[in-house]
């Protein structure tokens, strides 16, 4: 185990590097105005209206789910509330001036060679002037990093009971816990999260618009094209998704969606696509798990797809879990035999 950090440190970055495109460290990204959506505020707030009934993510309350296991072995994204309820958070980063007043002296890098303190940052992105207010895509706020002084966000929130099962944590270097925060047009672009992690988000403050697709969904260039920017893609891509979804048939993808508000948590299980923008100055909070009930049925893929952190993995929980580790051998034992007797 001596050197199982330095063979999975890399998890977390390449994580990041998912989440928010790989052009995010080039500075022209987030001052260009090549599209002028900051001139356009009218289409982004158009994505505050509620999706249809049929492609509307499922909404229940935390205290009518028994488990977070159930959610995972579902495999449906779903909207929750209730999660955050008792959390500092829910005070601390509610508004600008309460989350100024809680941490605005932190400091955050945002990209190699930007860096800003919280209060700066929270003017940049919500000012009615300068570079945040005309880019395309402004700066993003996407942290992991709770050394030193930024330690104080951990004292803000907990994990939510349903998804307190993490053997990711297991593993020393891959924790995927982010801090984040951005003004109107920013966001992620189309992607799945990694090592086949499922995730909790909890919004504290503003509205995020939500687009999933399930695994498996075929995505040519014209639904999953190579852009640049959030923006770039709800407005490219997401009419054609829209259109194919409502044209039916068995090619047609099957895409559900959200606006997700304060207090509101969203589940996206192992595997599904998702798209996000920020409509508004939004607060957020997010971890990537995976959950022990799910792993026995993931663990082909996971050994096939990504062996050196498998390894690590099952290293950890021989020593910390061994009950999980005894279902996956169990469950792969029944694929073999399983297998022998078809042949048979």
């Amino acid at each position: 185990m001596g050197d199982v950090t330095k063979r999975v440190q890399p998890v977390g970055l390449v994580a990041r590097a998912e989440r928010v495109g790989p052009d995010v460290a080039k500075r022209g990204l987030h001052t260009s105005r090549r599209r002028g959506f900051s001139d356009r505020p009218d289409w982004l707030e158009t994505f505050r209206a509620e999706p249809p009934a049929a492609r509307a993510v499922r909404r229940v309350r935390a205290l009518d789910v028994p488990d977070g296991g159930v959610l995972v072995a579902a495999g449906e994204p779903v909207l929750i509330s209730g999660c955050t309820d008792g959390w500092p958070a829910a005070r601390r980063w509610a508004t600008r001036d309460a989350l100024c007043e809680a941490h605005g002296e932190l400091r955050f890098e945002l990209a190699d060679g930007v860096e800003m303190g919280l209060a700066e940052y929270v003017e940049y992105a919500t000012g009615a002037t300068g570079a945040g207010a005309t880019a395309d895509f402004p700066y993003y706020l996407f942290e992991r990093r709770f050394r030193g002084e930024r330690r104080a966000l951990l004292d803000d929130f907990a994990p939510p009971e349903l998804f307190a099962d993490d053997l990711l944590g297991l593993v020393p270097g891959s924790s995927m816990r982010y801090w984040i925060a951005g003004g109107a047009r920013t966001g992620t672009c189309l992607h799945v999260d990694p090592l086949l992690t499922s995730a909790w988000n909890a919004c504290l403050c503003g509205a995020k618009r939500w687009a999933l697709l399930p695994p498996g969904t075929p995505l040519g260039a014209d639904l999953a094209p190579t852009v640049a920017t959030p923006c770039d893609w709800f407005a490219d891509a997401y009419p054609r998704l829209v259109a194919a979804a409502e044209a039916g048939g068995a090619a047609a993808p099957r895409l559900v969606e959200c606006v997700q508000r304060p207090g509101e948590t969203i589940f996206v299980p192992s595997g599904w696509w998702h798209a996000v923008v920020n409509l508004e100055w939004s607060v957020a909070v997010t971890h990537n798990f995976l959950n022990a009930a799910a792993l026995p049925a993931l663990w082909p893929r996971l050994r096939a797809d990504f062996p050196p952190f498998s390894m690590v993995l099952a290293d950890c929980l021989a020593h910390a879990r061994p009950a999980v580790l005894a279902a996956v051998h169990a469950r792969a034992r029944a694929g073999h035999a399983a297998d022998a007797d078809g042949a048979a």
